[in-house]
């Protein structure tokens, strides 16, 4: 397993990940500003520590990593430091619950991340916030979801919506709902002009992206 590496740069930049081949690419575009040294995470604390630098930026490469749990040990430590998150889950409920606890970067992997590290640093070190191009248009389809169609789902459509996403067929959900299977038809081919797709698997895949469906696909860890 690739160990845990971390890096100091100015301004005052923490960086930490278990991917070897991210972090080294991550350490070649900050490189000019200053050297860097490799640790765990609990050394690289440490080692801010021990140097009595403040870091100013962290950038977090959560791969392997549980953001819930890393940030706030280094929110004990750095309750000022600037979270910048380098994900390859790029959903819009993911994207959406890192904003939730205070990101104020977030780049997808599938971005070029060589390109747009530069800008983000200026941008949080301004008082903003920065989203790659797959980030942004995951929190927009986020805001559209909240805006525009939840309001317009009720229980009944989301209970379909619900089983449908357990594979059962529309006669098992209108035996189950009481209701007769034309009408459970006409409730999918409602859920399916609302979220603007096509079939009901890619209903599902839409549901299951804005975190309405849990995804079943992925395996816990």
């Amino acid at each position: 397993m690739a160990s845990e590496r971390a890096l100091f740069a100015s301004p005052s930049i923490l960086v930490i990940g278990k991917c070897d081949l991210l972090v080294k690419g991550i350490q070649e575009v900050i490189k000019p500003y200053s050297t860097f040294a490799e640790t765990d995470l609990t050394d690289a604390l440490a080692a801010v520590t021990s140097n009595r630098i403040q870091p100013e930026i962290l950038i977090l490469v959560a791969y392997g990593h549980r953001i819930e749990e890393v940030l706030p040990r280094i929110r004990e430590r750095f309750p000022d430091i600037i979270p910048l998150i380098v994900t390859p889950y790029c959903n819009p409920v993911h994207i959406c619950s890192l904003m939730q606890q205070g990101v104020k970067g977030c780049l997808c992997l599938e971005d070029s991340l060589i390109e747009r590290i530069p800008h983000a640093i200026r941008d949080i070190l301004e008082g903003g916030t920065y989203l790659s191009p797959t980030a942004a248009a995951a929190m927009a389809q986020n805001d559209h979801y909240t805006q525009n169609i939840r309001p317009r789902i009720t229980p009944y459509q989301l209970e379909v919506l619900r089983l449908m996403g357990q594979h059962w067929s529309g006669g098992r959900i209108a035996a189950q709902l009481g209701r007769s299977t034309t009408a459970i038809y006409q409730v999918q081919r409602f859920l399916r002009d609302l979220f603007e797709v096509e079939t009901n698997g890619e209903l599902l895949d839409s549901a299951v992206q804005l975190g309405i469906l849990p995804d079943t696909r992925r395996i816990s860890a």
